[in-house]
C-alpha cells in the first residue's frame, strides 16, 4: 500500500478573541463500513522474538469514489449548518489519503488554489498526519495566516467525515 509511515502533533492554545475552531461535526456513512477493513496479526516464524506485527488492509475499488460522494455531501452540510457558503471558505485542509482522493475532490467541488494538496505523481505521501503535514505547507508559504475562513476536512474508514471551521 501506498502509506508512508509518519506521524504529526499540532498543539494549540485558547484564544483569548472570537478567532480559532469555532464549529466541528462528524458524519458517519456505517452503510459502507466494509469499503475499507484493515487488521493488525502478529507475524511469528517461530524464532525467539523474531516475529512482528503485519497490517492487512483491504480497500475496495469503489472505495475512492464513496469517499469523495461522502465527503463532497459532508461539506453541503457543515456549510449549511455554518450558515456559509463554499465561496466564504478561503482554504480547505483535507486529508490526503486515499490516494487519488484531493485531486477527485477538488474536481468535484470546482477549486483550484484554496484547496491543499500534497499528493506527487500518484503517490500517496501522507495518510492520518496528511491534514497536519498540508496545515504545515499553508502555515509555512502565508496560505493560513491570509485566509479568514478555513475548513479542515477529515475522512477515515466506517466512513466517517470530520469537519471542523477555524476563523482566522
Amino acid at each position: 500500500f501506498n502509506i508512508h509511515p509518519a506521524a504529526a502533533a499540532i498543539i494549540m492554545e485558547k484564544s483569548e478573541n472570537s478567532n480559532g475552531f469555532l464549529l466541528f461535526r462528524t458524519y458517519t456513512f456505517p452503510e459502507y463500513s466494509d469499503e475499507f477493513v484493515s487488521r493488525t496479526f502478529y507475524n511469528d516464524p517461530g524464532w525467539f522474538r523474531k516475529g512482528k506485527n503485519i497490517l492487512n488492509i483491504k480497500q475496495k475499488e469503489s472505495y475512492l469514489d464513496i469517499c469523495v460522494d461522502c465527503s463532497a455531501k459532508s461539506l453541503f452540510n457543515f456549510l449549511d449548518e455554518s450558515g456559509m457558503s463554499l465561496n466564504e471558505i478561503d482554504l480547505i485542509i483535507p486529508s490526503q489519503s486515499p490516494l487519488g482522493f484531493t485531486g477527485m475532490l477538488r474536481n468535484r467541488l470546482g477549486l483550484n488554489g484554496n484547496f491543499i494538496e500534497m499528493e506527487k505523481a500518484g503517490k500517496m505521501i501522507y495518510h492520518t498526519a496528511g491534514p497536519a503535514f498540508a496545515l504545515k505547507k499553508v502555515w509555512d508559504d502565508n496560505r493560513f495566516r491570509s485566509s479568514e475562513n478555513i475548513v479542515f476536512l477529515t475522512i477515515g474508514s466506517g466512513i466517517n467525515v470530520s469537519l471542523a471551521l477555524y476563523i482566522n
